[in-house]
């Protein structure tokens, strides 16, 4: 329990889970909280402190014992109240609701937590590990419940050196110094929802997109002669899309995303079908429309599962906001309001810096809402960088489609696991978008 505690303390300020941008763990009972954080100020020392990243030991030992300090990385997973049910996130690491990891997909030591995906292999044999002082837990997604839940736990002692990592989840081991953590979760039902932050266990939503012979004109008209083929087809019979937010079993909505490119540009096109359609804003307050009818979207002009995010930058609510503020990462937003105007708003970016074009357009009689937005690639990436736009380069997208309506907010169609936007900024949850010819 020292050993917890000791390593809790480090990391307490690290990770303030919240619901959306503006909100924090300490108003996870206020939905009004301001999303539209469109001008990201430089991290205060505090804040700087919370990217685990560039100080991550703990003293695990007692005194006098010459064990070396555990290494802790940003990576964890939690429980309670998840994220996409409602947009509240109620989890703190002072109490019993995460367990904060120190290695993934590598092998574990004495006193560490790990977690192993596929990426890792088929399962969690590791040459001279036997896990005998491990709890194994097995994490599986739930379609129906739009998360992971547990299907397995093995406690201290008799756990399976050779326990499968699912296709479509994850194994996490626990050292049995971690008492609390260990019957918390024995404890929790087979329907509790589990959320691993940090680190994107399916990756199925990355794609390759081909370049745009020519450049697709935003006129509301989104077609395969122009686009492509659509990346991504968001329904509730897909794996890929977490309807969450929904009242179950009454998903009306639908999407279409179309993605292409050229050497000046990202062109976007969403066509969503849903009987919702409610956004009372014009362009001088557009930044409100979170929690309207929009979508918004992340662009970021590194891999996003790549080194510079895996090193501690994901966790945009935990106070890192390093990609934002280097305009690495920027967060947007497009809408059509009630009278026919598109709108546009930044919502993380490090300046005021918008170039973005946007054409959206509403049919009420089909209850389809077309939106089509075109991102200059020179609006991304570090100040005297230039993204080049060339096959094989990979860079970050993600969105959400957001239905609220005048009564209703947060009916929200995200990507798996929250794509990085609504419920965490977790950066690691944004597809890997690789540019094709």
């Amino acid at each position: 329990m020292k050993k917890l505690l000791a390593i809790l303390l480090v990391l307490v300020f690290a990770f303030s889970v919240v619901a959306c941008g503006g909100e924090s763990a300490g108003t996870s009972d206020d939905k009004s909280a301001d999303f539209g954080n469109n001008s990201v100020d430089e991290p205060s020392e505090d804040e700087s402190s919370a990217d685990v990243s560039d100080d991550t030991s703990a003293d695990t030992s007692d005194e006098g014992n010459d064990a070396p300090a555990l290494e802790m990385i940003s990576q964890f997973i939690t429980w309670k109240n998840a994220f996409y049910n409602g947009g509240i996130v109620g989890t703190t690491a002072y109490d019993l609701t995460s367990l904060f990891l120190h290695k993934l997909n590598a092998s574990v030591e004495a006193g560490e937590n790990g977690v192993f995906t596929r990426a890792y292999g088929t399962s969690i044999k590791d040459e001279g590990q036997d896990y005998a002082e491990f709890a194994v837990v097995v994490f599986e997604y739930n379609h129906a419940l739009f998360g992971y839940v547990k299907t397995s736990f093995a406690a201290v002692g008799s756990a399976n050196a050779e326990t499968a990592i699912p296709e479509d989840g994850f194994v996490a081991v626990i050292h049995s110094d971690n008492e609390g953590q260990i019957s918390a979760i024995e404890a929790l039902s087979e329907e509790t929802v589990f959320f691993p932050k940090g680190f994107a266990v399916n990756t199925e939503l990355d794609a390759t997109i081909n370049s745009a012979a020519t450049a697709p004109v935003l006129d509301g008209n989104v077609t395969e002669e122009e686009y492509g083929a659509a990346i991504w087809d968001l329904n509730p019979d897909s794996k890929l899309a977490c309807y969450g937010q929904f009242e179950a079993g009454n998903y009306n909505a639908t999407a279409k995303v179309y993605l292409t490119y050229d050497a000046e540009k990202l062109y976007c096109g969403i066509i969503v079908k849903t009987p919702d359609h409610f956004c009372d804003l014009a362009a001088d307050n557009a930044v409100g429309m979170w929690e309207k009818t929009c979508i918004q979207f992340n662009i970021c002009s590194v891999d996003p599962r790549g080194d510079y995010m895996m090193e501690g930058k994901w966790d945009q609510d935990g106070g890192v906001h390093d990609a934002a503020n280097s305009n690495i990462l920027r967060q947007m937003g497009v809408a059509v309001n009630n009278d026919g105007e598109s709108l546009k708003t930044p919502f993380f970016c490090i300046n005021q810096i918008d170039n973005m074009e946007t054409f959206n357009v509403r049919n009420n009689e089909t209850q389809t809402t077309v939106y089509e937005f075109a991102v200059p690639w020179s609006d991304i990436g570090l100040e005297g960088e230039t993204f080049v736009a060339e096959a094989g380069t990979v860079f970050g997208f993600s969105i959400s489609v957001n239905s609220g309506t005048a009564t209703r907010k947060f009916q929200t169609i995200t990507l798996r696991d929250g794509g990085g936007i609504i419920g965490t900024n977790d950066w690691t949850k944004i597809p890997a978008i690789t540019l094709g010819e």
